[in-house]
């Protein structure tokens, strides 16, 4: 016996009362949506949502032995004998061998979804990394798929834009992120029946490891602070010798402004942090210091103006690279790890996990793991305390 999901009928003879009697028991029930099936016109549907109470018609039908279905409209601005009447011309065209579907005139090209649709809905809530979305729509999504009609696009496609990325030298991390910002820009297409199902879903990408094994040692932090202290671009350098002290982000540091800086206090206010929330950090006397010295290099609201009029202060990656030259520390390391660093040195002084995990404003301890990684002096010292612990003691 086939088990049945919920605990009444859902295929039922389509009328007005018997819809407005499950409309009502849908939303008693606190779910969110059921699909029904009508008793007399196998493959005719109706979606009820639960919230809404909103009832909306499909027409399944097979075509070709592959099942399609077609929004019929809401109950309400069409009638259930206008439903009725309409899926079974669609049953009828598809025994045919006809497409039931209305013709578009002109094919939504994918551009146009992503200009049109995708930008409009990421404006409208504010995203603030659609900056970097155009970017990677201009430099690969866009010349792969921009020409293409979105109903036209298969996970072939999208399986042959994987291999091109990897050709082109992106890193698997980087690979995950394009491919993720193409099935949401396709997953619109798919709201505006523009196509039936997204072929990005289940599209499988390189298997992504983002956990470093190399990270900056005592010396090697205490000689990129040296350099850093006796370079000639102060603001820059102190920007990053303000990151090393405090574990800020970077875009935390360049949106930095002087309101946000209480020095009697201590108290660096972070409006928005990336999780979106607002969040503090505390201001060592060390960190102080170096603020103090950006006073006389104060020109504007930001606490690291920018060079050549720029408002505030870019990324600063070639200073970085460029102190890391001059303090011996090799190039491969990032801006981001004096953050990973801050946090392992936290661990080699050992602070508890739960305390580097608050003061580096992560969600949970578990990420505060993947940043602090064990210096060898603190594995040399457990391998010497536990060896202490299980080695013979001689009788006097």
């Amino acid at each position: 016996m086939r088990h049945r999901k919920y605990s009444f009928p859902t295929i039922i003879p389509f009328t007005v009362d018997r819809l407005r009697k499950e409309a009502a028991r849908i939303r008693a029930l606190g779910l969110v949506q059921v699909q029904f099936t009508c008793e007399t016109d196998p493959g005719l549907q109706a979606m009820i949502y639960g919230a809404s109470g909103r009832i909306v018609f499909y027409s399944r039908y097979s075509r070709f032995r592959r099942p399609y279905r077609v929004k019929l409209g809401e109950f309400g601005l069409i009638s259930i004998d206008q439903a009725k009447h309409q899926h079974r011309a669609n049953r009828v065209l598809a025994a045919q061998g006809r497409d039931p579907r209305q013709p578009k005139t002109r094919p939504m090209l994918f551009k146009q979804l992503f200009l049109d649709h995708y930008v409009v809905q990421c404006q409208s809530r504010g995203k603030k990394t659609l900056h970097t979305d155009r970017s990677r729509q201009m430099h690969w999504i866009g010349p792969e798929f921009d020409h293409m009609a979105v109903e036209d696009i298969t996970k072939t496609h999208i399986s042959h834009f994987i291999l091109k990325m990897l050709d082109g030298g992106l890193k698997p991390a980087t690979i995950k992120t394009t491919i993720g910002q193409l099935r949401s820009t396709l997953e619109i297409g798919v709201e505006l029946d523009v196509i039936a199902r997204n072929p990005a879903k289940g599209v499988r990408t390189p298997r992504v490891d983002n956990r470093r094994t190399e990270f900056m040692t005592v010396t090697q932090v205490q000689s990129f602070m040296t350099v850093a202290q006796a370079s000639e671009d102060i603001v820059g350098s102190r920007m990053l010798m303000l990151m090393a002290y405090t574990a800020a982000r970077l875009g935390e540091a360049t949106a930095g402004e002087w309101a946000h800086i209480s020095l009697d206090e201590g108290i660096w206010d972070l409006p928005t942090q990336k999780s979106g929330r607002r969040g503090q950090i505390y201001l060592c006397q060390a960190a102080r210091r170096l603020i103090l010295e950006l006073v006389a290099f104060r020109r504007n609201e930001f606490l690291f103006p920018g060079a050549k009029g720029n408002a505030q202060r870019s990324r600063p990656i070639k200073l970085f690279h460029r102190l890391c030259e001059q303090a011996g520390i090799p190039k491969t390391f990032r801006i981001h790890d004096l953050r990973h660093a801050w946090c392992s040195l936290g661990t080699l002084a050992g602070i508890p996990l739960e305390i580097i995990s608050l003061a580096a404003r992560h969600s949970s301890p578990t990420v505060t793991r993947i940043y602090s990684h064990a210096h060898w002096e603190s594995l040399v010292a457990a391998n010497e305390t536990i060896a202490d612990l299980i080695t013979p003691r001689l009788a006097a």
